[in-house]
């Protein structure tokens, strides 16, 4: 009798010594630690042959606390979803080919940019964890209309709490329409946000009366090397007036 209430008990003992948690992408099971990889920026549009910088940062969060970047910061191994764009070691992210020495960024001749989106990951590949970006490559744009189908012609402004889409075009030093380059491939922006707001999509919401303008441009980060003359479209502003609604007639 004795003996099976000892094993009874050794048992037990084995199943509590087995009950300890793991956090998922820990380096320390049962230790509530859970790491992750910020990058920034989280998304990006580039001309042919830009090279902007991503970080990588490796934090940690104990017992479901905010993250904090670890001390020291282990290595991060870049990849690419797409061999037409490369990643240096450092995180330059190139929208073409690097040389031998990360030097010189450039879309090889005869080379097409990728269509649809290319993902770049960060791996830290001590705690097992990762974090992927996407961006879009288009040939080199020389300039961006805006157009607003949606308004009609004659009109004398657009009424408070009207909202209106804004399309935004690229053209390359031709005048050719580049493709691959899509609405939250921009970043939007009002003149006088009291009078409109604009969302990443390009959709305008009128608020007080007034005239504004209206921009987009690329929303990727400027490469830090120097780069030929008028790299970069200038933001094209569209005008229109903002009104209060009129009066119901009753």
């Amino acid at each position: 009798m004795n003996r099976w209430f000892t094993l009874a008990l050794i048992g037990l003992a084995g199943m509590l010594a087995g009950c300890g948690s793991s956090a998922t992408s820990s380096s320390k099971p049962g230790s509530n630690d859970v790491y992750s990889v910020a990058v920034s920026p989280t998304q990006l549009t580039l001309n042919a042959g830009d090279w902007p910088q991503v970080s990588a940062t490796v934090d940690l969060s104990h017992l479901n606390s905010a993250p904090k970047p670890i001390s020291p910061q282990p290595a991060i191994v870049f990849l690419t979803s797409d061999t037409r764009v490369n990643v240096s070691p450092s995180g330059q992210v190139c929208a073409g080919q690097w040389d031998s020495e990360y030097q010189t960024c450039s879309m090889p001749a005869g080379t097409t940019p990728p269509t649809g989106y290319v993902y770049i990951t960060a791996n830290d590949p001590t705690h097992n964890v990762s974090n992927t970006i996407q961006l879009s490559v288009h040939q080199r744009a020389a300039s961006i209309t805006l157009t607003a189908p949606g308004w009609t012609a004659g009109t004398a402004c657009l009424t408070e709490n009207t909202e209106l889409k804004y399309d935004a075009t690229p053209l390359d030093a031709n005048g050719n329409k580049i493709t691959n380059v899509y609405d939250n491939d921009y970043t939007w922006s009002v003149a006088d946000p009291s009078v409109a707001a604009i969302s990443t999509y390009g959709y305008v919401l009128a608020r007080n009366p007034g005239v504004t303008e209206r921009s987009a441009s690329p929303s990727y980060s400027p490469p830090v090397r120097p780069q030929p003359s008028n790299w970069s479209p200038r933001p094209l502003p569209m005008e229109h007036r903002f009104c209060r609604r009129p009066p119901r007639l009753t």
